[in-house]
């Protein structure tokens, strides 16, 4: 049976504001009641972005069965849909978040070695942090995060510090 068909979820490849130019790039949606979900609103409200100032991006449009990471080929059969979305969306700064998301700008090894790092999407400056559901496993981490997001916030254009 279809993750669909369980969860009752329409496909959602692009969520919120993508015209902000502010993009979370995520590996897929998360239901709006879990707690990764609600984990990632508050890190995103910490640098001031609620629901009308960015948009999210899934690597895939359906959360896959118990929310396990999606696979490389689930994730390279949408891969020219999400190429087209960031294009239509024209975003000025991205945020990945995990080691799927960050891979978009590249191969990765690893999240640890990919967090905290500037790359580029066609000219787009890119970070990679740490992704809620990760933080939520190992809360360890949430310091580096929020590192990782203070530096996302002092490149987003007009904010002031």
């Amino acid at each position: 049976d279809h993750p669909l068909r369980q969860t009752g979820r329409a496909p959602q490849l692009v969520a919120g504001n993508a015209a902000s130019g502010i993009i979370i790039i995520a590996d897929q949606p998360e239901p709006p009641e879990s707690e990764g979900a609600r984990l990632r609103s508050r890190m995103l409200a910490a640098i001031g972005l609620g629901q009308d100032n960015h948009g999210i991006i899934n690597l895939l449009p359906w959360p896959t069965l118990g929310n396990a990471p999606p696979r490389e080929l689930q994730i390279a059969d949408f891969a020219p849909f999400v190429a087209r979305a960031l294009t239509l969306a024209r975003p000025v700064l991205l945020l990945a978040l995990g080691e799927r998301a960050a891979s978009l700008a590249g191969p990765v090894r690893g999240i640890a070695s990919a967090r905290g790092r500037w790359r580029d999407i066609g000219g787009v400056p890119l970070l990679t942090t740490y992704h809620p559901r990760s933080l939520l496993a190992q809360p360890n981490h949430k310091a580096l995060a929020w590192a990782d997001l203070q530096a996302f916030a002092e490149r987003i254009p007009g904010k002031t510090r």
